[in-house]
């Protein structure tokens, strides 16, 4: 059984005396999770923070992806071809598409 995540959007906030980011909702001062420095570049530190805020969206975004193309049953119609030659160009984004949903639900 997969647990429910907070719910977003989440925003990073940082970085604090330590070069730690961490990861709120906006209704809540308690945090999601922390970006925890460990001697990296600020740079690198804060983009993490940024990629770990965004996850509701991106999780969002991909079911919506997988729902669509299931609905539609196929790249045949067209309707998901997007400058793509053929439906088995698709083929590779939808699974890493759904494996990431997997694991993002803590099926994988």
């Amino acid at each position: 059984m997969t647990e429910k995540h907070t719910k977003g959007p989440w925003r990073a906030e940082g970085p604090d005396d330590f070069g730690d980011y961490n990861i709120l909702e906006p209704s809540c001062a308690l945090a999601v999770a922390a970006v925890i420095s460990n001697l990296r570049m600020p740079r690198e530190i804060k983009a993490n923070a940024q990629l770990v805020a965004a996850a509701p969206e991106l999780l969002e975004a991909l079911k919506l992806f997988d729902q669509r193309v299931r609905q539609h049953g196929n790249f045949d119609d067209g309707c998901f071809y997007y400058g793509a030659t053929s439906a088995s160009e698709l083929q590779e984004p939808l699974e890493k598409a759904r494996a990431a949903i997997a694991k993002a639900m803590g099926a994988a």
